[in-house]
């Protein structure tokens, strides 16, 4: 459906270990294969009080900024890229470096009177970008561990979520239990919990993990117990077993 223009989000929440980012890898993978672009953002739990931190690490991968760049480097790459954009004006660059933490030469043009101001035209042109990206071919946008993110990114994934039905766009937006999302319920978003594994499906993780070798069906019970049928722990569990020998 987002592939034809009926934009869709997710909701993903699951327990850690439960098997979040394997679900968000595998349809990362498919979606590159069947010619889609990505967009992924990662929340950090050192970096809840800095706004807008996932896109800062994204925008800096995209740019190709270095460590050693400073801040007249960065702002050749920032009008560099977005000059590729019919969004971007002689302003968009200053506006992602002031987004960056980078400090403008003298002489640059800025047009960003105030701090709310300077928010409000940052996330606009964040979400011209995703949206050209988005109507050059379809767009898979990943937000992980939401549950850290910031106020400010909070507030962009908000306004995506709003402006996707109009966009060619899946959004996956990843989280703990508990999480709660500051937007309403909406027709395209669809929440998806990812509940613990069944016996049978630790036993095919099982089998998986040991190249195929069955265990005892008390040992699979023994798992399970032991691994609330987390499968990250359900295949850490069964690769300790193999390696002491005891089967």
């Amino acid at each position: 459906m987002a592939a034809r223009g009926d934009g869709q989000a997710v909701v993903l929440s699951g327990e850690p270990g439960i098997g979040k980012s394997r679900v968000v890898d595998a349809l990362i993978d498919s979606v590159i294969r069947d010619g889609a672009r990505v967009f992924a953002f990662q929340c950090s739990s050192y970096h809840q009080n800095t706004a807008l931190y996932p896109v800062q690490v994204h925008l800096e991968q995209s740019i190709g900024r270095t460590p050693e760049d400073g801040a007249s480097e960065t702002l050749v790459k920032l009008e560099h890229f977005f000059a590729n954009y019919p969004f971007a004006d002689v302003t968009t660059a200053s506006l992602m470096a002031a987004l960056l933490g980078v400090a403008l030469p003298q002489g640059t043009t800025t047009a960003h009177p105030s701090p709310e101001q300077q928010k409000l035209q940052a996330h606009a042109a964040l979400m011209s970008w995703m949206a050209e990206e988005a109507e050059r071919q379809p767009l898979l946008l990943v937000f992980e561990d939401l549950h850290w993110a910031d106020p400010s990114t909070l507030e962009l994934v908000g306004q995506i979520i709003d402006q996707i039905p109009t966009i060619p766009l899946l959004a996956v937006l990843v989280a703990r239990p508990g999480f709660a999302p500051p937007w309403g319920s909406r027709s395209y978003l669809t929440p998806l919990v990812l509940a613990s594994l069944n016996s049978d499906q630790v036993e095919a993780i099982t089998r998986a993990t040991t190249s195929g070798l069955a265990l005892p069906a008390s040992l699979i019970a023994y798992i399970v117990e032991r691994t609330d049928g987390v499968p990250l722990f359900v295949e850490e569990v069964t690769k300790s077993i193999v390696e002491s020998g005891a089967l």
